[in-house]
């Protein structure tokens, strides 16, 4: 068994619609280990997206508990929750959210600017990310110039360039025909194996499904399997 990464334990969630509250996740109990390759799986208000938002710490957490490594969310600030998400999670969203401004380069050095990383270091953390998802020659290209594949590639370089202990995906495959998604898999699938980086997903593709090692299935907000 690997490092503990990720513990949940009751972790429940509700939002507003208009003036009803859903409840979108029920005492949600679940560990994921460093260097697993696992994916959420389940049909549309399942709850995915919604635990995949708590885990990346794009939604506050309100009920139950969430611990990365040594961090207990619960029991954060703004600022050490900021730091965490700035510094260990790279997230990649299904539709792409590029800058359609930016170069592709551009695009992938936005967050590491951000973090006040020495330029030096930046150009080499942002030619290596783009090398590994096979993007070398694409680096003055607009996202309005690049496939829907080659923008998902720039979005999973951005991600590897934070240097995260996790990605988190949410349906990174979607907005891709069948091979180009399979392509996408691949990528993440090596960086697993050959970065060492924890990949969560959220997928209800079959593909998707068969290409991890471990399925996580939700239903009505539930862990089911």
């Amino acid at each position: 068994m690997g490092e503990l990464l990720y513990s949940c334990q009751g972790v429940d969630f509700h939002y507003p619609l208009g003036e009803l509250s859903v409840h979108a996740l029920k005492s949600i109990d679940l560990t994921i280990e460093e260097k697993e390759f696992v994916a959420l799986a389940g049909p549309s208000g399942s709850g995915k997206t919604t635990l995949l938002n708590l885990l990346g710490l794009v939604e506050p957490l309100k009920i139950g508990e969430i611990a990365m490594e040594n961090y207990r969310f619960q029991t954060l600030g703004e600022r050490e929750l900021n730091r965490i998400r700035r510094f260990h999670i790279g997230f990649i969203f299904q539709n792409f959210h590029l800058n359609n401004a930016l170069t592709a380069y551009e695009n992938v050095e936005y967050f590491l600017f951000r973090q006040n990383i020495p330029r030096q270091q930046r150009a080499q953390r942002v030619q290596q990310a783009l090398e590994l998802v096979g993007l070398k020659g694409k680096e003055s290209h607009r996202p309005l110039e690049l496939s829907g594949g080659q923008k998902q590639r720039v979005a999973i370089a951005r991600a590897l360039a934070k240097e995260p202990k996790v990605i988190i995906a949410d349906e990174p495959t979607a907005s891709l025909d069948q091979d180009t998604g399979r392509e996408i898999m691949e990528i993440l699938r090596r960086l697993n194996k050959e970065q060492g980086v924890t990949v969560i997903l959220a997928s209800h593709d079959t593909m998707v499904l068969e290409s991890v090692e471990r399925v996580i299935r939700l239903v009505d907000g539930r862990v089911v399997a």
